[in-house]
């Protein structure tokens, strides 16, 4: 009887353990890798065929760890230990774009089905670079097309403006931050956030999850890459002031 109890003994005095340390709240954006993190266990895993972090190793982490989704975060910009990884609006906007165009082959399109609109409207334009132009140029036949896409789309729809609203927010929540990582550098601040948390083995986040399937890669022209930076100009406004921040933080 013992032996059947053990674990469940155990288990709960590990629990007790990692609830009396204090919360790292991260903050998930959209297509910066947080599902990855995510399904390794930091947060709550939807999925149970990924190698996660046990309690055994949770117990010696200096903090108790917590994802907090999308549509949660522009109200929790206040708690204490903030966590988030970033990434460029424009970079963003194409994996967003890639991943819900390809939704059907996602692994999540079985427990989420994608919109019969936004499938409708993705298939009007066969690279991000045609969305992109569409929505940036009122005179093109389809530009209300790429607005409404911009608009239903999941990804497209949650731009760094949904999330924080604008950059006074950011530099309110500026004593909360404890960790701001980069995409584009994520192998190296992936190590920093586990150096902050106390993790020793980071097997579990090795694994990939959640990642566009981009069918062609969009080549943005230098003068173009200038005028789509001036289009999103308030999404560049908040992403710099977010990235300016991690500089706090290294």
């Amino acid at each position: 009887m013992f032996r059947q109890l053990y674990p469940q003994v155990v288990g709960a005095v590990a629990r007790r353990i990692i609830d009396s340390k204090p919360t790292l709240n991260i903050l998930h954006i959209g297509k910066t890798g947080g599902t990855n993190l995510l399904e390794a266990g930091i947060g709550i895993a939807r999925f149970n065929d990924q190698v996660k972090f046990k309690l055994r190793e949770k117990i010696f982490w200096k903090y108790r760890t917590t994802v907090i989704g999308h549509d949660a975060v522009p109200n929790s910009l206040s708690y204490p230990n903030l966590a988030l990884f970033i990434r460029d609006p424009l970079l963003r906007y194409e994996s967003a774009f890639w991943y819900e165009k390809n939704w059907a082959s996602s692994e999540y399109a079985h427990v989420i089905p994608q919109d019969s609109d936004v499938a409708y409207l993705f298939g009007k334009f066969l690279t991000f670079e045609d969305w992109l132009r569409a929505l940036t140029d009122t005179e093109d036949s389809k530009h209300q097309d790429a607005c409404q896409l911009k608009t239903k789309g999941y990804h497209l729809h949650r731009d760094y403006a949904f999330y924080f609203k604008n950059s006074a927010n950011v530099e309110k929540m500026k004593s909360n931050l404890v960790f701001v990582g980069e995409t584009e550098h994520y192998s190296d601040d992936l190590k920093r956030l586990c150096k902050i948390i106390g993790i020793k083995n980071a097997t579990p986040l090795t694994y990939r999850r959640n990642s566009s399937d981009q069918k062609k890669k969009t080549r943005i022209r230098p003068a173009e890459n200038d005028f789509y930076r001036g289009f999103f100009a308030k999404e560049y406004l908040i992403y710099n002031k977010i990235r300016g921040l991690k500089s706090c933080h290294d």
